[in-house]
């Protein structure tokens, strides 16, 4: 049947962001108007009014999109298909929307993500969302992993400007990393006149790691204690400043001494010359791969903590590696230099 937009009902939690599209499918509304019924349940009839009949209200359960496209155009009326749900339980409400919007391939990771979250602060569990969506446990946490990004990656993702492979590298870092590693991201995109999704996997991947290494490194540095001496471990504590303040200084470092590492490797042709930061990450991953498969009904699997213990033990020792590869190089250059 058709009612007014004026007796729907919204939750504020239900209002939709702006989304990739948006123009175009609120075009079509514009055109062509509402052509599927949005879901609705009939609440109780408020108080009559002294002076006029009041309306009956329908809150909405499912096509907040429809009904944000129709108001946007100033439609008055909308088609509405009623459910029999209960007015007052919320979590029905959104277990019938999540399913309803399972089907849809177009639904990005966040999105997802916020609407898992709401289930479960409704008192669902991961098993109960899995079970409902047909999906896997692995792939609901790895789309509630998505809602501990920063606010501007997020909106990223959602607008389609990075994908759901960039965006899971760049969880591996804290939220200050983050930034550093988003705004070098731009950088790079920027030079190729494009967005971040053209930036190859294998280059984020390879910032991602880079500024993990210096925020331990940067850790590192602060927790060094000191000798009688004032010495501790080679570090001198009035560099620590040095080392919070210059992310870009340190990067570009970091790079100059990864660079020189594989040009070394090449120059001596070492086939089989192994590096083993790559290795010990490519076994993090295999652990991840096997964690995504695993059981993980009554929470994180062992197997992920395994490859998140192992993933922040690579940082730790990462900077010390590369500091050895680059003196060791910096040794091997004056040699020849010498000769």
């Amino acid at each position: 049947m058709k009612v007014l937009l004026s007796q729907i009902v919204v939750r504020q939690d239900d209002l939709p962001d702006e989304w990739l599209g948006a123009h175009e499918f609120t075009a079509s509304i514009q055109e062509r108007g509402v052509q599927q019924p949005i879901q609705v349940v009939r609440l109780l009839d408020a108080p009559r009014s002294k002076y006029k009949k009041n309306m009956p209200r329908y809150l909405l359960i499912h096509g907040r999109h429809r009904w944000w496209a129709a108001k946007r155009t100033r439609q008055k009326e909308i088609d509405v298909e009623m459910v029999k749900l209960d007015p007052n339980n919320r979590r029905q409400h959104l277990e019938f929307a999540l399913v309803s919007n399972e089907v849809q391939t177009d639904v990005d990771a966040v999105t997802r993500g916020k609407r898992y979250q709401q289930l479960i602060d409704e008192g669902a569990t991961v098993q109960e969302i899995a079970e409902l969506t047909k999906k896997s446990i692995a792939f609901i946490y790895q789309h509630l992993d998505m809602l501990k990004l920063n606010p501007p990656i997020q909106q990223a993702v959602q607008w389609g400007r990075v994908l759901f492979s960039q965006a899971r590298e760049l969880l591996r870092l804290d939220a200050d990393a983050q930034t550093e590693a988003w705004n070098e991201l731009i950088s790079r995109a920027q030079t190729r006149n494009g967005e971040i999704k053209d930036v190859p996997l294998n280059e984020v991947r390879n910032v991602v790691r880079a500024f993990k290494a210096l925020d331990a490194a940067q850790s590192k540095h602060i927790e060094i204690k000191h000798d009688g001496n004032g010495n501790g471990n080679g570090f001198h504590r009035e560099n620590v400043n040095a080392v919070r303040d210059d992310w870009s200084g340190m990067y570009q470092n970091y790079l100059r001494a990864n660079s020189l590492a594989t040009q070394q490797a090449e120059d001596k042709n070492h086939g089989d010359a192994i590096d083993p930061v790559a290795m010990l990450e490519e076994i993090a991953q295999e652990l991840m791969t096997h964690a995504d498969v695993s059981d993980e009904r009554n929470g994180e699997s062992h197997t992920r903590k395994l490859a998140r213990k192992l993933y922040s033990t690579i940082a730790q020792i990462e900077p010390l590696l590369r500091q050895a590869q680059f003196k060791n190089i910096a040794s091997n250059g004056n040699g020849r230099r010498q000769q």
